[in-house]
């Protein structure tokens, strides 16, 4: 973990470096590094007691939706209030890089012996062979393809129906807010023995509520933004909180995390393309916005299967 997150200060650093090649480099190994970082932080936090846990997984999970959100929004402002140039401006963030490696290193020292002495690897072939492990894996990549496809284009389905740009950027950065607030609390109630089922039932349902009447267009689009972002953050938390609670230890919390995220993440590259593509053949977003909206069905059905299994991953 200590690795990553000190990798990723010297991606940010190399990023903001005069040359293309240095942004490249920059961008592809802060790419790995938090890769790294997310598929690491589940098993870490599997470790810790069941109470402190939820608030780590609410903390971990939420963090990645509300810091992606506030890099985006900052980077501009700091450019043109400092004065200080766009390299400068993206090199600053290496400096809450540099807490997190401190938080890490505090992390290091106070992990518990036994927990690295009873750690024992979990075989790949074992974990592709586990029908859980899928479910919760499919389940994170549905809900990942609908939220990456869907929100991508959305400024655009806005402008296109005549709304301003600025209040087309405000409709999807609300939807990143709901998501960023709901995350944090289903996290922490999913590992609190509250029926997971349910969870997952009334997040999908939101999700789905709130993307009808974007696809018809009807009315003030305000709410059903807000009402999207709560079941997309939601159902982003019960993603990860699956890794923890269909798991036996910190090493097979690991492991799922890392199939699921490999997947879900590469999966949701597809969504955007696919929806682009979809518009130019039909020459409209109702169709596109609603085939996102049909793999919702396969999003319900494993995460309800996930929610419901008594099993564990070995």
């Amino acid at each position: 973990m200590l690795w990553s997150t000190a990798g990723l200060v010297a991606a940010v650093v190399v990023r903001s470096l005069p040359t293309v090649t240095s942004l490249l480099v920059g961008t592809v190994l802060a790419g790995c590094c938090i890769a790294f970082a997310n598929v690491l932080l589940p098993g870490l936090i599997k470790g810790q007691s069941h109470t402190t846990a939820g608030v780590a997984m609410g903390v971990y999970s939420s963090g990645i939706i509300v810091g992606a959100a506030v890099a985006t929004a900052a980077s501009v402002p700091l450019l043109r209030l400092g004065g200080i140039g766009w390299r400068a401006a993206l090199a600053c963030w290496a400096l809450p890089g540099c807490g997190a490696c401190a938080c890490s290193a505090l992390a290091r020292l106070r992990i518990d012996d036994r927990g690295a002495s009873d750690a024992v690897e979990v075989p790949w072939r074992t974990l592709l062979r586990s029908l859980l492990a899928w479910q919760i894996t499919l389940f994170f990549a549905f809900q990942c393809v609908v939220y990456y496809g869907v929100a991508t284009w959305l400024p655009t389905v806005f402008v296109a129906r005549s709304v301003p740009q600025t209040t087309a950027g405000a409709l999807v950065a609300v939807i990143n807010l709901a998501s960023g607030v709901v995350t944090f609390a289903v996290s922490i109630r999913a590992l609190r023995d509250v029926n997971p089922v349910a969870l997952t039932a009334a997040s999908v349902g939101c999700i789905a509520a709130g993307l009808a009447p974007i696809i018809a267009g009807v009315g003030s689009m305000w709410p059903w933004v807000a009402l999207m972002g709560l079941g997309q953050g939601g159902a982003f938390g019960l993603g990860f909180a699956f890794c923890l609670l269909r798991s036996n230890s910190s090493t097979s919390a690991t492991a799922l995390a890392g199939m699921s995220q490999t997947i879900s993440y590469l999966l949701s590259g597809v969504g955007p393309v696919a929806l682009g593509v979809l518009h130019e053949l039909v020459g409209g977003w109702g169709v596109p916005l609603a085939a996102a909206g049909g793999l919702l069905a396969p999003t319900l059905a494993f995460g309800l299967a996930a929610a419901r299994s008594k099993a564990s991953v070995p």
